[in-house]
Parts: C-alpha cells; sequence; structure tokens
C-alpha cells in the first residue's frame, strides 16, 4: 500500500484494490499511452512528478519518485519553440472620430462665494474663483476636442452663482457674505459663462446646453438664460433646453443622459432610474447606455443600478465641487477634498469611451 494512503484508507482499499489493479496503477508512467502524450508535449516523462489514474472503477491521484526537472533543459526547449514565432500584424478598424458626444460638467462653482482667512485659514476672492473656473473648463476642452466631438453638451447652473437674486441671498434666505455687490458679481459670472459658450461656439460641433437650477441659484440661472438665449439666438451652433425644469434629459445615438443638480435627488436615489424611464420613456426604450449627473453633495459618489445581469442600467454619477470653502463648509468639516472639473467621451452607439478630470 503507497504511503500517501491514510490507515483510515487502508482498510477500504485493501477490500476495493486488488494487487493486480495496484501494480497496473503504479506503472502508469510507463504506460505507452502516457509515454505518446508526454513526447508529443515535448515532456520527459522522467520529469512527471504527479498524475491521475481513471479507470471506469476509480480515479486515483498518484506521486511518482522520478527524477527532478532539469530546468536548464526545460528552458532551451522554451527559447527553440520561440525562435520560429512570427509577431502578428494588427491592422487598427477604421475610426470615425466625428461619431463623439463630449460632455463637460463643472458642479457647484459658487463663484461668488469668498474665503476670508480668520474664518477660513485663507483668503479666496471671487476673482480666484473666476480663474479656477475658466482653467478647468479650457483644459477640459482641450482634451474633449482630440476627439473631434460632433456634439458637446456643457451644463450651466449647479449653484453656478452662490446667491440666488441681487439681495445677495440663497434661494432659502440665506445672507451670504460679499467683497463686492451682487450686481457686480452677477455681472462678471455672467461674462465668464458668455466667453464659455462663445468658446465652444468656435468648435464646430453642434453644442447642447440644458440650465440646471440649484438649491442657491435658481433664479440667477433662470435670468442668466435668457442672456444666453438672446446672445446666441443667432447661432446655428448653440442649442438650449427649459431652464425651470429640476431634471433635463439628452439622447445622444445609444447614450441617454440626466442631468440634476441632486438636492432634492440625493435622498431618493434609487427612485432615479425609474424616474428617467417616467419622465422620457421614449427615450429610455430607444437607448442602452444611461448616466445621470448630479452634484450638491460637494463630494464624489457613483452608484450603478442593474436590473438584473446583463440589462441595461443607469449609472448615477454625484460629482465634486470646483467652488471654494466659506465659513460653513469649514465649521462643518467639509475640507480636504479635491475641486475637480470632469469632461467625458461618449461613443454614439458603444457607450462611454473616455474620461478626463481636472483637479483645481
Amino acid at each position: 500500500m503507497p504511503n500517501w494512503f491514510t490507515s483510515e484508507d487502508s482498510a477500504f482499499f485493501k477490500e476495493v484494490i486488488t494487487p493486480a489493479i495496484w501494480e497496473n496503477i503504479r506503472t502508469t508512467y510507463n504506460h505507452d499511452t502516457l509515454r505518446e502524450e508526454c513526447e508529443a508535449a515535448g515532456i520527459p516523462i522522467e520529469s512527471v512528478k504527479h498524475y491521475w489514474h481513471k479507470s471506469k472503477r476509480i480515479s486515483l491521484f498518484s506521486k511518482t519518485d522520478g527524477a527532478p526537472i532539469n530546468q536548464q533543459e526545460v528552458f532551451k526547449r522554451l527559447f527553440a519553440s520561440f525562435q520560429d514565432y512570427q509577431l502578428p500584424t494588427f491592422t487598427f478598424p477604421p475610426q470615425s472620430l466625428s461619431k463623439n458626444c463630449a460632455i463637460i460638467n463643472i458642479y457647484d462653482a459658487h463663484l461668488d462665494k469668498i474665503s476670508i482667512r480668520g474664518e477660513t485659514g485663507e483668503d479666496v476672492t471671487m476673482q480666484d474663483n473666476i480663474n479656477r473656473y475658466i482653467e478647468g473648463f479650457d483644459n477640459l476642452l482641450a482634451s474633449v476636442l482630440t476627439h473631434d466631438p460632433e456634439q458637446i453638451i456643457f451644463p450651466i447652473g449647479n449653484d453656478l452663482f452662490h446667491a440666488n437674486d441681487m439681495s445677495g441671498r440663497t434661494k432659502r434666505g440665506t445672507q451670504i457674505q460679499y467683497l463686492c455687490s451682487p450686481e457686480e458679481a452677477y455681472s462678471e459670472i455672467c461674462k465668464v459663462i458668455i466667453g464659455c459658450v462663445a468658446k465652444l461656439a468656435q468648435t464646430g460641433a453642434k453644442v447642447v446646453i440644458p440650465f440646471v437650477k440649484g438649491n442657491h441659484d435658481e433664479d440667477n440661472v433662470t435670468i442668466l438664460g435668457f442672456w444666453l438665449r438672446e446672445l446666441f439666438k443667432d447661432s446655428k451652433q448653440i442649442g438650449f433646453l427649459p431652464g425651470r425644469l429640476q431634471r433635463n434629459y439628452i439622447r445622444y445615438g445609444a447614450n441617454l443622459f440626466g442631468f440634476a443638480h441632486g438636492d432634492k435627488e440625493k435622498s431618493k436615489i434609487s427612485d432615479l432610474p425609474l424616474l428617467m424611464a417616467q419622465e422620457v420613456p421614449q427615450q429610455w426604450a430607444a437607448t442602452k447606455y444611461r448616466k445621470f449627473f448630479c452634484g450638491d453633495l460637494h463630494h464624489e459618489f457613483e452608484y450603478k443600478f442593474l436590473s438584473s445581469k446583463d440589462r441595461p442600467g443607469v449609472q448615477i454619477a454625484f460629482l465634486r465641487s470646483v467652488g471654494g470653502s466659506d465659513k460653513w463648509h469649514v465649521d462643518h468639516g467639509w475640507i480636504g477634498i479635491p475641486k475637480t472639473a470632469y469632461a467625458e467621451i461618449w461613443d454614439k452607439e458603444n457607450g462611454e469611451k473616455a474620461g478626463f478630470k481636472v483637479n483645481l
């Protein structure tokens, strides 16, 4: 009986395996079939250290006391097998770069929000916020243009302004700090966005702009929308979506995009796929890839919904803010999170294909 059997096994195998059967098993590694297989594979039979023996009645694992493997010989045979190896050639399939859509997302900018060193540990002016916003936009636009998109989506709003109107208060009436007049702040922020839209109009791509009302600046964003429509009314490249809807949807080929600020959606994340299907049922049915973009939380969070395996779902992304930290954020510990602007490239038929981040 072989030494790798336990004492409990011995009694059983003495009854089952006759000496003749065991002799056949013991000499299996010298069997003609095993030898033929080893020769066909270029493996020395003496290097076989263990094997399975299978018959109609039993299957056993056995180890031999063969000679150790000669590693040098093995490597020689491996190198010899690659001497005549030819590297495969590959022809790249033709690419239609124009069948791409770019999305530039710069969320929660709060451009007229300031930081005072005595309250936050740093001095940040509105101009600092504006410079950071323009830097993020220009970097992302340069990145997406490398993919020659035929369409660019640029959501405007999402707490672009820190205040809701010329009173210097948020939509809920909270008074905010200013180092200039609210009228001056409104004018400067409008100039920033007009400049961004003008740059987009010169790319040659079709530009679609949804207005996403925030919980800080719903009215200011609506008024900005009126100005932009008037300024670009003669442009054939620029298209605007309604500005008072809570959620906006844009279809591009097999893709469906949803845009919301997130202040009302963050408590019902699990409902967003059903809301999308209910609010735009025809676009839902005609698309395969779907994504919701939200903000408000000022930190990154992603959740993907799948109804079942291999069925289309909805990916929901809460994006980081590019706005600075004021006294409220510092007091509540919302610090240390990178200020990030985002852009994505979506293929018309095959979904998301590239993404860009700019930490500011």
